[in-house]
Formats: structure tokens, C-alpha cells, sequence
């Protein structure tokens, strides 16, 4: 088992989430707006500051991880807007 966290510009939830049921990762917590700043300091190019994220953390097995990311990168590879996108995957130790 995998834990995937995503953050992504909030306007853009619902992409990620038709992503995550394309893979058929059911599993998975949602804040639909926290506030963050990218790398830059700016929000989708302008300099609103903080923006509003969301975030996903995602339990997955590790099957179907590499076409997460695949649709992931996908994602972020298909619209400037979307530069901003993250994604990490973390082992699961220990899992109650």
C-alpha cells in the first residue's frame, strides 16, 4: 500500500478526482480548499497570495500507482495552468 498526497490549484479538483476514478482509487480523504502558496509565491500566474489548494491524500495499492502517476503527469503536462500540481508517493509502514 502507497499514500499519495496531491495538491493542485482548487479550481482543478475535480479533474483530479475524475483521474483517481479512472484508476479506480476509491480511497481517499479530500480538503476541497486549503490555502497554500506554490513555488513561486504567486497563484496560477498572478500574484494572489495565499492561493486556495486543494488537497487529496490517497491509500492505494501498489498496482495501480504507476497509472496514477501516468495520468497525473497527464494532467499537469496538459495545460500551463496546471504546472503547479504535486504528487507524492510515500510507503505505508503500518496501516489500523
Amino acid at each position: 500500500m502507497k499514500f499519495v498526497h496531491i495538491t493542485v490549484h482548487f479550481e482543478f479538483a475535480e479533474e483530479i478526482e475524475d483521474a483517481l476514478s479512472r484508476c479506480g482509487v476509491q480511497d481517499y480523504v479530500a480538503y476541497p480548499k486549503a490555502i497554500g502558496s506554490d513555488v513561486e509565491g504567486k497563484h496560477d500566474g498572478t500574484q494572489v497570495f495565499p492561493g486556495h489548494f486543494s488537497v487529496f491524500e490517497v491509500l492505494a495499492d501498489e498496482d495501480c500507482i504507476s497509472g496514477l502517476m501516468d495520468e497525473l503527469r497527464h494532467f499537469k503536462q496538459a495545460n500551463h495552468a496546471h504546472e503547479h500540481m504535486r504528487a507524492a508517493v510515500m510507503p505505508v509502514e503500518t496501516l489500523v
